[in-house]
């Protein structure tokens, strides 16, 4: 790609998307990583490369160290810190994106399918070996969200596109959240109503959250991976305010199947309810002739 000739295309988009905003004091892609005792640190102090411990990106905890040695069943919360690099104070890029899809899209069950289908479609899954050379590497979201604006596709993996995903929701007016299950994040939007979905979540007693998986082309909005089911997954939802970061609990999330959603089942119905009131007619009609011809 020939940077000289698309970085002013690529300013000319930052600077539509951001003129209806006031302008924020932060840069949220950082431009800024430190290499300590092996690990890559951005300028937030965010350890990029691990997702455990107090500064890992997930800040996973356990119920006894050392936490190498832990086991998902003894994870006793974790908090995406990551995701608040893109919010409040933070906001820019893919903040911007979760609000134009609002603006574009004003019913709420569009716009959501519409925006799980612009990550999906536009985030080549790629791992962070592949990409970056290492084990664990996380992207923010305004660090993907840069990088479709500017190639037209960006790569990541499941907790990157997760991480996007959870932001351009919360911009665009719903509740979001990121789901943690063995080796997988993905990304929860409270929908309650919403029909298409086989399976919603509960996250702890609250009934109505769906699941989006972006990591796949021909996934859809709603689909549960089947992998998941039966495991413990446990969720935290995203908040704007930056104050709240240390106290937003970790909730047990479990599923509930609900009856599926197929369009063409109704007009089954209503061709067979149909069929049954033409015949009882021809039945009634047959009996008056056979009584007249007796």
């Amino acid at each position: 790609m020939n940077i000289s000739r698309s970085l002013p295309i690529l300013l000319l988009t930052i600077l539509t998307l951001t003129l209806s905003q006031p302008q924020v004091t932060d840069a949220t892609v950082s431009d800024q990583f430190f290499a300590r005792n092996g690990e890559v640190i951005d300028h937030w102090g965010i350890i990029r490369t691990n997702s455990l411990g107090e500064n890992g990106f997930l800040r996973i905890r356990f119920a006894n160290p050392p936490q190498h040695q832990q086991s998902f069943t003894s994870i006793t919360g974790f908090t995406p810190i990551i995701v608040n690099e893109s919010l409040g104070k933070n906001t820019d890029l893919a903040w911007e994106l979760g609000l134009n899809f609002r603006k574009k899209y004003p019913d709420r069950y569009q716009r959501a399918e519409k925006i799980f289908q612009f990550v999906r479609d536009n985030v080549v899954y790629t791992s962070d070996s592949d990409q970056f050379g290492r084990n664990e590497f996380a992207q923010n979201a305004d660090e993907l969200a840069l990088n479709i604006l500017k190639e037209k596709s960006g790569k990541g993996d499941c907790e990157d596109s997760a991480i996007l995903l959870a932001v351009m929701y919360k911009a665009s007016g719903y509740r979001s959240a990121l789901v943690l299950t063995p080796g997988h994040v993905a990304t929860l939007v409270y929908l309650p109503d919403y029909k298409k979905a086989t399976r919603k979540m509960s996250l702890g007693k609250e009934y109505g959250w769906v699941w989006a998986e972006a990591t796949g082309y021909n996934n859809r909005f709603g689909w549960i991976p089947e992998s998941v089911l039966g495991t413990r997954m446990i969720a935290n939802e995203v908040t704007t305010d930056n104050t709240q970061i240390k106290t937003r609990p970790t909730l047990e999330a479990t599923t509930k199947e609900d009856k599926p959603y197929v369009r063409e089942d109704k007009s089954i119905l209503r061709g067979g309810i149909s069929l049954i009131a033409i015949m009882g007619s021809l039945w009634i009609i047959g009996r008056k002739k056979q009584k007249k011809i007796g």
